[in-house]
């Protein structure tokens, strides 16, 4: 997703690898990197795993990350499995797509996705949306889809272990856009008032279960 991210935010920062351009191991290649080919078998994967659903919520996007990272799908995207670090890379790409191509509800229809991918063909929702959206709404949204993949971690130490990536990537700190993990967004009174419909569904869900990773208040 590297070449529509760099339109939005400057995801290669450096020469380090624990920062973003959109190719990496383990990432959800929609479109073939070097070949810039549209893969349809990959939407279909997608939708597979988004249980047939017209759009994809940030709990479903989060599930799409974690099966493209362990190469789940690997016969039809060609990718490796990545790591933690490639997993949050993911989280933050996604997040942009979020920005883009949300509907009213805060969720991406695949049948958008989809198009954007194919045919270069952004839906009428998406300029509206690039003129409202900022840099806290893509946190909000690489925050939620983080944090829905750290629920699915079995230990503390692998929640531990999704968040500090999240933060290493994106963080302030680190030369990032920015990171809304609980040490973060600590530093910003009422960073998590106001967050859009589906982001504000995922905190919902969540709860305070991930309490000491992140703080939704």
């Amino acid at each position: 997703m590297g070449r529509f991210a760099q339109s939005r935010f400057n995801l290669d920062q450096s020469t380090d690898d624990n920062v973003s351009d959109g190719t990496h191991d383990g990432s959800v290649d929609i479109i073939r990197g070097a070949t810039g080919v549209f893969n349809p078998a990959v939407v279909q994967e997608i939708r597979k795993i988004a249980e047939n659903s017209p759009v994809l919520t940030p709990e479903a996007m989060a599930r799409v990350i974690v099966a493209s990272n362990q190469a789940l799908f690997s016969d039809v995207s060609g990718n490796t499995k990545g790591t933690v670090i490639d997993r949050a890379k993911s989280a933050g790409e996604w997040a942009l797509m979020f920005c883009l191509l949300h509907d009213d509800n805060g969720n991406v229809p695949i049948d958008d996705l989809e198009a954007l991918c194919r045919d270069a063909r952004v839906p009428h929702q998406g300029k509206s949306n690039l003129a409202k959206s900022g840099t806290r709404e893509w946190i909000h949204y690489t925050a939620v889809i983080t944090a829905h993949i750290a629920h699915g971690q079995h230990s503390d130490d692998a929640k531990t272990e999704t968040v500090e990536a999240m933060c290493s990537v994106w963080g302030e700190k680190n030369g990032g856009p920015g990171c809304g993990c609980d040490k973060c967004a600590k530093e910003k009174p009422g960073f998590w008032d106001n967050p859009g419909p589906s982001i504000q569904r995922s905190i919902t869900t969540l709860g305070n279960e991930l309490k000491g990773w992140f703080n939704f208040h």
